[in-house]
């Protein structure tokens, strides 16, 4: 039904904008004056153009009074088009603007330049030729609307040629050709407010597009898209981050600096902490200011992610990450104190016993290559002895 439908649209709380508050008004006026008898019988009598409700005009009664409701929504939609086409808004101005992700966090001011149909500065709107003098609308005699009769009804529609100004104009502007409107270059300061979300619209009123007849303006409306950061995306109002940690730190635990977007924070690895895990900095994630909720703050998350890399390969620190496995459920502070100990102890020792047989391998190379030296020399001292015993025999 036409009434619910444009109600809903332009109901205050689903469409706070001024324009939309104006629209409600006049849906509702309408539909009062269509379904209250007195209004209505100074409308059909009037064929009124919505405003002025009360000029007497001819009144041909329904037969028996009756009137169904397919009438009567086809009469408010009849009534409410009539104002709508006299108060036609310029078109908004859609525009495209990429920001940082650091920008979307905190916010920022940009500069924008655009174009817009403006009034122009010629004629002023009157799409006249300076000096001339418009005459009278032939098709509507000067009054700027067209009465027609439908049935019992008597309406008043905007005339077609000169657009309801009553007016026909001979000599049209030269700058604007008779348009009432050219473009003009605007730039305008956009201030982007700290926690924008992505496809977020900020809307400008009466920044957009001028209409030349009924000199109302549009809004312009910039599209906020954010480019992806390297490190750091959003879910919400929080901030996630991952994080690489090794194995040792893994099971041993640690206290690291990390980097958000707001600076460095010291955070706390928990011993025995899974790949997959997440670790929470309250109050460094998104600031937000909602009409409803109030400031909002969400936080930065560490996703924890294990190198893979560092895979051990060593059968004792196997067993050992096994005996960890078996007792991470229940971890007391005595198990964990051992463990550590042990872990350490094996790895000191595990580099000792490869810095042991490194030295012994050297001084196995070292002695094998002094026999291969001896070697060749007792060889030509006995070539030598041989050439002496047949020389002097």
């Amino acid at each position: 039904m036409a009434y619910y439908k444009l109600a809903q649209t332009y109901h205050p709380d689903k469409n706070p904008s001024e324009d939309a508050k104006n629209k409600f008004a006049e849906i509702q006026t309408a539909y009062d004056t269509i379904g209250d008898k007195s209004k209505r019988e100074v409308y059909d009598q009037s064929g009124q153009n919505y405003e002025n409700l009360y000029q007497g005009f001819q009144h041909n009664p329904y037969p028996g009074g009756k009137r169904g409701k397919e009438d009567f929504y086809a009469d408010f939609e009849s009534f409410f088009n009539q104002k709508s086409a006299q108060q036609k808004k310029g078109t908004d101005i859609h525009l495209n603007l990429a920001i940082d992700f650091e920008e979307s966090v905190k916010g920022s001011v940009r500069v924008m330049n655009f174009q817009k149909q403006s009034v122009c500065i010629e004629c002023n709107g009157t799409k006249i030729k300076k000096g001339a003098v418009p005459v009278n609308c032939n098709k509507c005699q000067g009054q700027g609307y067209i009465r027609t009769k439908q049935g019992s009804m008597i309406f008043e529609k905007e005339c077609g040629i000169c657009k309801g100004s009553g007016k026909k104009i001979k000599q049209s502007c030269l700058k604007c050709r008779g348009k009432g409107i050219i473009k003009s270059n605007e730039k305008i300061e956009v201030k982007i407010p700290q926690g924008i979300q992505e496809n977020q619209n900020l809307r400008f009123a009466g920044m957009g597009n001028l209409d030349a007849d009924s000199k109302l303006v549009g809004d312009l409306v910039i599209s906020v898209n954010i480019n992806p950061h390297p490190v750091f995306f959003r879910n919400n109002f929080d901030i996630h981050s991952n994080l690489l940690i090794s194995f040792s730190q893994a099971c041993l635990g640690d206290t690291i600096n990390v980097n958000t977007i707001y600076g460095q924070e010291q955070v706390s690895i928990n011993p025995g902490i899974q790949d997959g895990s997440q670790i929470k900095i309250q109050n460094k994630g998104i600031q937000y200011n909602d009409e409803y909720n109030g400031s909002i703050i969400g936080d930065h998350i560490l996703n924890v992610k294990l190198n893979s890399k560092l895979v051990q390969k060593n059968e004792d620190l196997q067993q050992l990450y096994q005996k960890l496995a078996e007792i991470e459920q229940k971890i007391n502070p005595y198990q964990l104190k051992d463990l550590e100990q042990e872990f350490q102890d094996k790895e000191e020792n595990l580099n000792q016993d490869e810095q042991v047989g490194n030295q012994q391998k050297q001084e196995n190379d070292s002695k094998q290559e002094n026999k291969q030296q001896q070697k060749s020399m007792n060889s030509r001292t006995g070539f030598f002895k041989k050439m002496k015993k047949k020389m002097f025999r």
